[in-house]
């Protein structure tokens, strides 16, 4: 049964489509809809949901009916308790990195050589939300990663573009992917691009040894042109061994033009190169 999946993507946009040809193969699964995808969306929406859906709300310092807040709202928060505070924030403007790389060990940032007020700001946003009762996108994924699982526990778990989980992703996953739990996802550790959130392709073998997966690699490339291929392998290497077992990444179509490298002076430069092109 639908209801008994979580099924999970990382855009709006993604999740819509996978409704909308689950709905396509089963003529019920609209009418029953708000329940059937009850676990169908985003990471963030996932989440949202477990959490609205828990018991244990009070348990992660919430109430019934609260809110979310997206990133406007989350910076005013940060930029009003910094002036009742008269916090010493470095890289201010940078707010938004700054606290992501604070989450990964990195008290410092840039030119930094103190310490400056970071930790203590977080520590009175994170009282002042539950004062308020709301919470920002980041909470979403760790608060519900310390919930119980879900109830009725689920059946099966599948997750799309694995390669861009990073570590508070696979937090939650682990809540989902209790004993019992069928596991599956697809993803592509040569398009693992988010490395500065946590992200890594090491993520593959990690999770397919912990969930005890079964592994098949397609190695084949059906989108790219064959030269596209041979830049991306100058530049990258071949990386037979970014994933456990897998082969060299092979070319299905045509060599296609050849990529040609252009230099420009600047941004500006460059824009007004692509301008005269279009």
């Amino acid at each position: 049964p639908l209801q008994h999946m979580a099924v999970l993507t990382f855009t709006r946009k993604a999740a819509a489509e996978i409704r909308r040809r689950v709905e396509e193969l089963d003529a019920d699964a609209g009418e029953r809809s708000l329940e059937a995808f009850r676990w169908f969306g985003t990471f963030h929406g996932v989440a949202r949901a477990l959490l609205q859906r828990s018991a244990a709300l009070a348990d992660v310092g919430l109430r019934t009916g609260f809110g979310v807040l997206d990133e406007a709202a989350r910076d005013g928060l940060w930029r009003r308790l910094i002036a009742e505070h008269g916090l010493d924030i470095k890289y201010a403007s940078r707010l938004a990195t700054r606290v992501q790389a604070h989450r990964q060990g990195q008290a410092r940032f840039g030119a930094m050589q103190r310490d400056d007020d970071l930790a203590r700001l977080l520590d009175l946003a994170r009282d002042e939300k539950r004062r308020l009762n709301v919470v920002d996108f980041d909470d979403l994924l760790e608060l519900a990663a310390a919930l119980p699982a879900p109830e009725p526990p689920l059946a099966a778990v599948l997750v799309d573009e694995f390669q861009d989980c990073e570590p508070r992703e696979i937090a939650l996953l682990r809540r989902l992917v209790q004993p019992g739990v069928q596991f599956y996802a697809v993803g592509d550790p040569y398009q693992s691009i988010y490395a500065w959130r946590g992200g890594s392709p090491a993520l593959f073998d990690a999770v397919q040894r912990e969930f005890a997966c079964r592994a098949l690699h397609l190695p084949v490339n059906y989108r790219s042109s064959g030269a596209i291929l041979g830049c991306a392998q100058a530049v990258l290497g071949v990386q037979t061994d970014v994933v456990a077992g897998a082969g060299a990444l092979q070319g299905a179509r045509e060599p296609g033009e050849p990529v040609i490298v252009r230099r420009h002076l600047d941004a500006f430069q460059e824009a007004l190169f692509v301008a005269t092109r279009a």
